[in-house]
């Protein structure tokens, strides 16, 4: 008996167990090693898409890009901007949502200016793996 299983069954099998079951699981479990023997039935459809390329740019490290940045300005510059960075964290919240606005403005002239110096790369994609599946405990009659 041949008990090696098919790329479809082990896809569905990684497919079945969702997120929120695990984290429900895992706060369910003691301190302790835990002995495991369960027969569990996986049932339902898998669809596998078109496996395809796309353009992809580097993605920018910020706190690299920031310290770079801040590299290049003199000390009384960069104290200011400590000095600001301080006060956004320890003030209202409105101050702070309209500094995350402004970051997210300069992140996203960041974003432009690197696709505009190094380019975008063509990268293969493999299809995307949707399920309609089931995850059900079988009760075992006889030992496997």
């Amino acid at each position: 008996m041949n008990n090696e299983l098919k790329a479809v069954e082990v896809m569905a099998i990684s497919k079945a167990i969702k997120t929120a079951q695990v984290s429900s699981a895992r706060k369910n479990l003691t301190v302790g090693t835990h002995e495991v023997n369960c027969l569990v039935r996986v049932k339902g459809s898998i669809k596998v898409g078109e496996d395809g390329t796309t353009n992809s740019w580097t993605k920018a490290k910020y706190d690299l890009l920031a310290g770079i940045a801040l590299s290049h300005v003199n000390e009384a510059t960069l104290k200011a901007i400590i000095r600001e960075y301080v006060e956004i964290v320890k003030d209202n919240d409105s101050a702070e949502d309209k500094a995350i606005a402004s970051a997210k403005e300069i992140k996203s002239e960041a974003d432009k200016a690197l696709k505009e110096v190094l380019g975008s790369t063509e990268v293969f994609r493999s299809g995307t793996v949707t399920t309609k599946l089931e995850i059900e405990a079988v009760e075992e009659l006889a030992e496997v």
